[in-house]
């Protein structure tokens, strides 16, 4: 299962978000969590994936459209960006129950300004991302140094 999360209104923020749209017709349930992931919990409790990869813009400290894995227990509450309701370490204690793998892959945004449209290197990297997911070697995404 796929969750993207973000704000389409605000530019990169909403990489994630177009993800899960464009993997609508691929073999992942994708489920597009906007800005309010928190609403489509129910979503994961019901179909208890195996697999759980949360997608979301993540400020990783690299050049904008770079696309890293952080394991969740590196998250925090105050890591990455937050336009969104709550944490994201809130979302996945809720939901760790509820699937046997969490992964979580952040993109390196280049702006969350207003606007309706993803930089060109933050589209390439939901293209490369979608490219990965869909041939099934999630381990292509580099991990991120550090953890």
């Amino acid at each position: 299962m796929i969750l993207g999360v973000g704000n389409r209104l605000k530019s990169d923020d909403g990489a994630g978000s177009i993800l899960a749209g464009r993997m609508e017709n691929s073999q992942w349930y994708a489920v597009d969590g906007a800005d309010i992931p928190e609403n489509f919990t129910g979503i994961v409790r019901r179909e208890k994936p195996d697999l759980l990869v949360i997608v979301d813009v993540t400020d990783l400290q690299e050049a904008p459209g770079t696309f890293r894995r952080l394991p969740v227990t590196a998250l925090s509450d105050e890591s990455g960006f937050n336009t969104h309701t709550g944490p994201l370490t809130g979302l996945i204690s809720r939901l760790q129950n509820y699937s046997k793998e969490i992964v979580f892959v952040g993109i390196q945004p280049e702006t969350v300004e207003f606007g309706e449209e993803l930089s060109p290197r933050v589209s390439d990297a939901v293209e490369d991302l979608i490219s990965i997911l869909t041939s099934g070697t999630l381990v292509e995404i580099p991990m991120a140094e550090g953890f």
